[in-house]
Parts: structure tokens; sequence; C-alpha cells
């Protein structure tokens, strides 16, 4: 299947659906193929826990140093006269 990228644009959905029925879609701008369409095969697309631990391995991202519960963070100050920011915003608007 060919598709302009303006009819790509809004017809999304149903070129997707083709595509993962099988169909490869070509995708063309100004009559040029600019890109491609097509299904995901099982196993091609890793689990977001193989590539973190990946990118742990090659060391481009840091492991947490612990695990379990975040510290607590200290409150944050409290508004004037104990106001929601709400009705701070709104005051200031008047």
């Amino acid at each position: 299947m060919i598709a302009s990228i303006r009819h790509a644009k809004s017809h999304l959905s149903e070129l997707v659906g083709a595509a993962a029925r099988g169909e490869d879609v070509l995708i063309t701008n100004h009559g040029r193929a600019v890109a491609r369409l097509s299904a995901v095969t099982v196993g091609e697309v890793p689990d977001a826990e193989n590539v973190l631990q990946a990118m742990v391995d090659e060391g481009a991202v840091e492991a947490p140093a612990a695990t379990g519960r975040a510290r607590r963070l200290r409150p944050l100050a409290r508004l004037r006269g104990g106001e929601s920011l709400t009705e701070t915003v709104a005051g200031m608007r008047r």
C-alpha cells in the first residue's frame, strides 16, 4: 500500500492496522518514498527491563544505590494565610 504524508496524517489508524495485519505501507512525500510502516515481529522489540539492564552494563546509566521506598521530602512552604494555591493565584489576578 502506498500513502502520501497528507493521507497518512489523516488516516494513521487505518495504515497502522494494515501494517499490523502484515501489509507494508509505503509513505511518500511529493511522490518520493520516505518511510515504511511494517508489522513488528515477536521478540523484535526488547522489553524495558532488558534495555535498562543493558544500559547499566554498558555504563550509560547507573542503577539506584538502594531499593525500596523513596525518602520523604520536606513539605513545601505554606502559602500565605494557609490558602490553597488556586485561591492564592485567583487573588493575585483580581
